[in-house]
């Protein structure tokens, strides 16, 4: 719930800075002192440019109410009047906050009126009630903000994106990430603070749009529709910078070579944007009865292409007829795309004495392709076994068989190919005849191996294969 409420308060605060009237004003504080001293002026870089008296933002091409006469004069008639901004004279605004003000902290509690925005102040009392004797206080009457200039602007700004169509998505383009977005320097040191950067991020980026909005005043007041997209984008750039792309998918096991020795972690880093990811860095915890037991830390080398993939494993000495928890980060840097640039994946590791410890079995590194003759299971590692699974042969003249199992699509796939291991480079390959052909590298053992490549349309393919029998 709390998570929930951060989300809202952040993107209502981050929307607020794409209104030129949230850039003005002084705090509460300042107000009240001005005010008992008499000094009631303020200056453009506090109440903003002198149009923003008027509520109304031109038709689309019209002029701004100030550059023709007419208009300035209609506009101070109905919205202002000495001492309400005319000649950046605010004194009875000044006053109405200091009423207001006074009203609210009688009431007990924090004082919610803590800033001064002298167009917030601008209405007129909305309605006039008797009670017993005495009228109601017009100065403190809802109307006063709810009818000012500041409120009625919003609303009509709102009106004004409605009738404009409002966000148009589109498909096939460049996400529209917020420019003035920055990716703070990734936590290769794993403090597990991550988020301290990435909330100082934030701050800044709303920092920057504040000023941008300034510095737009004119063209976000006339067309108020286009801040509200930009709005939009900022508030979809700040939401995507809260995760990553970024995602470990675990794999742990005994080594069949070394079955009693320790235990095999691989880790299958897959990018899910379309932007390469930098760098990358990960970091490896076995962890058993709330303590570490094994780290280790792969240093920032090489990324990881956009839509692809990159493995890690790791030989583990531990005793593998225990119960471990494995725990896998991932850290990279991203220079466009907005992101959290730290993944975390949990998995866990419990011995199974019913599944006997494959016997012959040789790691890839000294396999030859006779070695990888026999029956295998077929599981996708982006795909769970209700999507996915198969049955494969490996036959000695160079061919295979196939049974693929799709169990939410109601059917399987027979199958048959060719396949080649090259001992040189570690690849090997499959191709359905007819179909595609997925080819990559391995790892692991001729007993349990994972194949990490792609199909040949250039997908990415990452598949692991569980002996059998022969």
């Amino acid at each position: 719930q709390e998570a929930l409420k951060g989300l809202a308060w952040s993107s209502h605060f981050l929307a607020d800075m794409f209104v030129p009237y949230h850039l003005n004003g002084i705090p509460a504080a300042d107000a009240l002192a001005r005010a008992g001293a008499g000094i009631f002026t303020m200056g453009e870089a506090e109440a903003g440019p002198a149009f923003l008296f008027e509520p109304q933002p031109p038709a689309p091409g019209g002029p701004i109410p100030g550059t023709v006469y007419g208009d300035l004069m209609r506009a101070y008639d109905n919205w202002s009047r000495e001492g309400w901004g005319l000649n950046s004279n605010f004194r009875e605004l000044y006053a109405l906050f200091q009423v207001n003000h006074q009203a609210v902290g009688q009431r007990g509690g924090t004082n919610h009126l803590d800033w001064f925005d002298p167009w917030y102040w601008t209405g007129f009392p909305a309605r006039t009630v008797v009670i017993g004797m005495l009228l109601s206080d017009s100065d403190t009457d809802p109307g006063r903000s709810v009818l000012s200039t500041h409120a009625t602007y919003e609303s009509l700004a709102h009106g004004r994106f409605v009738q404009s169509g409002g966000y148009q998505r589109a498909f096939g383009v460049p996400p529209p990430y917020d420019p003035l977005w920055v990716n703070p320097y990734p936590d290769y040191a794993f403090s597990g603070e991550a988020w301290r950067a990435q909330s100082l991020a934030v701050q800044d980026f709303a920092a920057k749009i504040a000023q941008r909005t300034r510095e737009r005043t004119d063209a976000y007041w006339r067309a108020p529709e286009t801040a509200i997209r930009a709005a939009v984008e900022a508030v979809y750039t700040m939401w995507r910078s809260a995760y990553t792309a970024l995602q470990p998918m675990i794999v742990v096991g005994r080594d069949p070579a070394r079955p009693n020795d320790g235990l095999v972690v691989s880790a299958n880093v897959q990018n899910h944007a379309l932007e390469a990811c930098a760098n990358v860095s990960l970091r490896l915890r076995l962890e058993r009865g709330g303590a570490v037991v094994a780290e280790y830390v792969e240093p920032p080398s090489g990324g990881i292409e956009g839509m692809a993939a990159r493995m890690w494993s790791w030989f583990v000495q531990v005793d593998p007829n225990q119960e471990y928890g494995v725990v896998v980060e991932a850290v990279g840097a991203y220079a466009r795309t907005p992101d959290r640039q730290h993944a975390l994946s949990y998995a866990s590791y419990r011995p199974d004495p019913r599944q006997p410890v494959p016997k012959n079995a040789r790691s890839v590194e000294t396999a030859t392709a006779p070695d990888f003759i026999g029956h295998f299971i077929i599981t996708d590692l982006y795909r769970s076994t209700d999507e996915y699974k198969g049955n494969l042969t490996f036959l000695a003249d160079g061919t295979f068989t196939s049974i693929e199992f799709l169990p939410k699509q109601s059917r399987n796939l027979d199958g048959k190919g060719v396949w080649k291991f090259d001992p040189a480079t570690l690849t090997f390959s499959l191709q359905w005849q007819p179909g595609g052909e997925m080819s990559g590298t391995v790892s692991g053992n001729t007993a349990d191996f994972q194949l990490t490549g792609h199909w040949n349309n250039g997908q990415s393919a990452t598949a692991r294969f569980v002996r059998i029998g022969r």
